[in-house]
């Protein structure tokens, strides 16, 4: 698909994805729509030549309407309310948006005739069935946070209405990279990027000898857009991860290195739903499929975004408090 002028709408569009995501498309020339509810997004992360940018939930009928006003032809639904321990806090609201909203979503693309949806679920959804590397049927026996049963409900939706709408799953590891903000429901790197910074004490859950698989947020988004184009996604579910294992432990030794940090790296007691010992994304099918594997090594993506969190991350976490609107 040649992007140019092509009507595209991203759910969720002023999160870290989302907005390199929109960042993306405007430069290869599509038409860019947004919806969001800046509950945990930032209008600085849209690029200035977005085509709409709606403020609002996927919740609120009005404000949806008003997001499919432009056709799009290509949704990429990435609006969720992210974190498992955010969702264990707010279960409730945890199922609407990630629930409700998305059902919501699918039925407006439908009657849209968009040409695809890409639904980003998570690989939380593997939660502890997973051994030395995932796969499209090695999902949890039973969920231990809403947000890895509400994601997974996503993936049901999305099945459920394959017939009626071209959709692709995207099954996103461990998301990092410039944009990303520390804070109390954010992802383990910016929150150990910022103690570095500060020379404070990192705190690592458990004994730090879990594995997780770190992806770049460029890799992510060219891992969407050519889930948006390969002929033979609809209908499939790919892991979009580096198939790389690193530690906790080790992810923490290196940040605290790259940023010549004086931080302690302090063991804390595990979070009683973090359960999972190793992870690791499965990149054979996406290869295969889309052609598509991650290119930035853990290094060159963790420098890239210490650099970025030294010079603007402090100032934004400190002036850019995302405005609430109701869900």
């Amino acid at each position: 698909m040649n992007w140019l002028r092509v009507s595209v709408l991203v759910t969720g569009g002023a999160g870290c994805i989302g907005g390199r995501l929109c960042e993306r498309l405007v430069a290869l020339g599509a038409d860019v729509t947004t919806i969001d509810n800046l509950d945990s997004g930032y209008t600085w992360r849209l690029p200035s030549a977005i085509k709409s940018f709606v403020q609002g939930s996927i919740l609120d009928e009005k404000a949806l309407s008003h997001a499919f006003d432009y056709q799009p032809q290509v949704v990429f639904h990435l609006a969720a309310l992210f974190a498992n321990q955010n969702s264990l806090d707010h279960p409730e609201q945890d199922l609407a948006v990630n629930g409700l909203g998305t059902l919501r979503v699918l039925e407006r693309s439908i009657r849209c005739r968009a040409a695809r949806l890409v639904y980003a679920s998570s690989s939380c959804v593997y939660g502890d069935a997973i051994a030395e590397h995932s796969g499209a049927n090695r999902l949890a026996a039973c969920a231990r946070t809403p947000y890895q049963a509400t994601k997974f409900l996503g993936e049901q939706y999305a099945q459920i209405f394959s017939n009626r709408l071209s959709i692709v799953t995207a099954r996103i590891f461990n998301c990092y990279g410039p944009g990303d903000v520390p804070g109390k429901y954010r992802s383990v790197v910016p929150n150990f990027v910022a103690s570095a910074l500060r020379d404070e004490p990192i705190n690592v859950h458990g004994e730090g000898t879990d594995t997780r698989d770190y992806t770049y947020v460029d890799d992510v988004v060219e891992g969407l857009l050519q889930s948006a184009l390969a002929a033979r996604a609809p209908g499939r579910t790919y892991d979009i991860g580096s198939g790389v294992e690193t530690s906790v432990l080790s992810l923490a030794t290196m940040i605290r290195s790259l940023c010549a940090s004086k931080s302690p790296i302090f063991n804390v007691p595990k979070r009683e739903w973090d359960v999972v010992r190793r992870r690791r994304a499965d990149t054979e099918t996406a290869s295969e499929d889309l052609g598509w594997t991650a290119k930035v090594d853990l290094s060159f993506g963790l420098a890239a975004t210490i650099k970025w969190q030294r010079s603007y991350g402090e100032k934004t976490e400190a002036t850019s408090t995302p405005a609430r609107s109701p869900s």
